[in-house]
């Protein structure tokens, strides 16, 4: 289902558009944040399905030429529980709004100048 929704999106935006698509996949959280904060009290978005999901993504833009921003990986190397709240584990901090914000716009322009 994820696929054939993702399909369908980017054949939208090729369709009405000429922009450039470049996917960003779904960043990691923090489950044990999750499990104890007071929004959720248990553990809503699971790393194991963003890793499936995100390896489904990638597999799709590779076959259609869509380059990807791997927020995923990205946040590992960069400290994954520094760029969550503490208070909700899924939410970004303001260090991780700005580390994101930055690494997204290098990205973006770097593919704008291809």
């Amino acid at each position: 289902t994820y696929e054939k929704n993702l399909r369908a999106i980017f054949a939208k935006i090729e369709e009405l558009t000429d922009a450039k698509i470049v996917f960003a996949s779904t960043t990691a959280v923090n489950e044990e944040r999750q499990a104890r904060s007071e929004t959720y009290g248990r553990t809503v978005r699971l790393n194991s399905d963003i890793e499936a999901y995100n390896s489904k993504a990638q597999d799709l833009a590779g076959e259609l030429n869509i380059p990807v921003n791997n927020l995923n990986s990205f946040m590992k190397e960069n400290d994954v529980d520094k760029i969550l709240l503490e208070s909700d584990g899924i939410h970004l901090s303001q260090e991780g709004r700005y580390l994101l914000g930055k690494h997204v716009a290098q990205v973006i322009l770097t593919h704008i100048s291809e």
